[in-house]
């Protein structure tokens, strides 16, 4: 995650290359609803993707233990799903703006 000005942020998501870019990929919350997230470019070995997170989406992101990614590697395939720890983003977030994180 990468802070921007107004309190929020933008996550950027490295994806394998296999990825089927028209049904693109997503990003959730424990309860919540999938967020879509906007492919940037794809490398050998990688695609690039971003959400932007203005600050109550992003207050949500630091109070969850886990977000879910999902991504199709083809258009007939099954959704992959994995989860990913967001534990100590709220303190990695206040470092890259060299504040102190608030326990």
């Amino acid at each position: 995650m990468q802070p921007e000005s107004a309190g929020g942020a933008r996550l950027q998501v490295l994806l394998p290359q296999q990825i089927h870019i028209g049904s693109g990929a997503f990003a959730k919350l424990s309860g919540g609803a999938e967020q879509r997230l906007r492919l940037i470019r794809c490398v050998p070995g990688a695609c690039e993707a971003r959400l932007d997170l203005p600050g109550p989406a992003l207050e949500a992101w630091k109070a969850a233990r886990t977000a879910q990614l999902t991504y199709r590697p083809a258009p007939n395939a099954p959704p992959i799903r994995f989860d990913v720890s967001l534990m100590g983003l709220t303190k990695a977030l206040a470092q890259a703006r060299g504040e102190e994180a608030q326990e």
